[in-house]
């Protein structure tokens, strides 16, 4: 058996390689094919092919691109995202196409993020052409293969008959191992885009705590920004490869964003020995003390934009700290259970 695997220009990407927390499910799931039985092929592009801009035109060069090199063979699957691949799709119509979603839908983001984009005047991306491109894929798709219940949701609502895969992600416990925690109380924040991770009412939160004497010391991973709090320490962008020794040294980590596909950073914190806090979409991965009453939680659950109850969740973890080891222990448990190799083993199953 033979299939055509269409990773996207990322794949090829040194920096997204070194920054992305993300990458390493790229090369997963090509090895998950190999796992299913096929021999997998993958076209690289010519970079200068490709427009720098993950717009439009970098999405159908890249995707012309694939679909053309590999036109002549023929393949029984055709793997790819619900972007990237539309084209391959297109080429080979006798093959069985299977796309594979990280994210929500555009238009789910679309709805969550504009009036938020819209609250610190920022201009917002509609993505007009992407969300044509994911939708005209995902009509494309004969098996859809979702990274969450949540991400599967939101694509089932462009349609409910469409057969809807989970392969849920996993963290890698020997990379990310707990360590010996900071003196002061320490939250760490990791995210790329501010406005969509929820990276402000985190810091209304953390600075309402600290205006109150209760001392609490912010990390922030992942954008530059300038802060006046000298209880704020930006590391901007780093390499992946230093993020476990950095936030193995907090005590929670705190994800209150709007819409993710994914969070990895939750269960990176989780093996880290690092109590989650986060959203519905992004705290799936864990057991909470919402889903599952009378058990011991692996993290919080917060409702999107509630300040109140983040700044309570944060002030009765900062004040309770003797029993924080018994709860990270405990994330660290659920972390274990969550490897990658289940997750190859879930997506080859999901390919058969």
């Amino acid at each position: 058996m033979r299939a055509l695997y269409v990773p996207g220009p990322s794949y090829y990407d040194q920096q997204v390689k070194d920054y992305a927390g993300w990458w390493n499910i790229l090369e997963y799931q090509r090895q998950a094919l190999e796992l299913a039985g096929y021999e997998v092929d993958m076209y690289v592009p010519e970079t200068d092919v490709l427009p720098s801009s993950p717009s439009f035109a970098k999405i159908a060069a890249y995707s012309m691109a694939v679909a053309m090199m590999s036109k002549d063979v023929a393949y029984d699957i055709v793997v790819g995202p619900c972007s990237y691949a539309y084209l391959p799709f297109l080429f080979h119509r006798e093959s069985k196409c299977i796309s594979y979603v990280w994210n929500n839908t555009q238009e789910y983001r679309n709805r969550v993020l504009e009036p938020e984009y819209k609250t610190f005047n920022w201009t917002y991306d509609h993505s007009i052409s992407g969300k044509q491109i994911e939708e005209f894929t995902y009509a494309l798709s004969d098996r859809i293969i979702a990274c969450s219940p949540f991400v599967a949701k939101t694509w089932q609502e462009l349609d409910v008959n469409k057969d809807i895969q989970i392969a849920p992600w996993g963290v890698d416990s020997n990379m990310f191992c707990s360590g010996k925690k900071d003196e002061r109380f320490t939250v760490v924040f990791i995210g790329g885009d501010p406005v969509r991770k929820g990276f402000g009412y985190l810091l209304e939160a953390c600075d309402r705590l600290n205006n109150e004497g209760k001392q609490v010391d912010l990390i922030v991973i992942g954008f530059n920004g300038n802060f006046p709090q000298e209880w704020i320490k930006n590391l901007g962008m780093t390499l992946h490869k230093s993020v476990p020794s950095i936030i193995n040294k907090c005590h929670i980590l705190v994800c209150p964003t709007l819409e993710d596909g994914i969070a990895c950073c939750v269960q990176e914190a989780m093996a880290s020995g690092v109590i989650p806090i986060s959203t519905e979409d992004a705290s799936e991965v864990f057991m909470h003390d919402i889903f599952l009453q009378g058990a011991k939680p692996a993290g919080f659950q917060v409702d999107v934009k509630n300040i109140d109850v983040l700044y309570q969740i944060i002030d009765r973890l900062r004040e309770n700290q003797d029993g924080l080891p018994e709860l990270a222990s405990h994330c660290r448990q659920v972390a274990e259970t969550q490897t990658w190799d289940n997750f190859i083993k879930a997506f080859a199953e999901a390919v058969k």
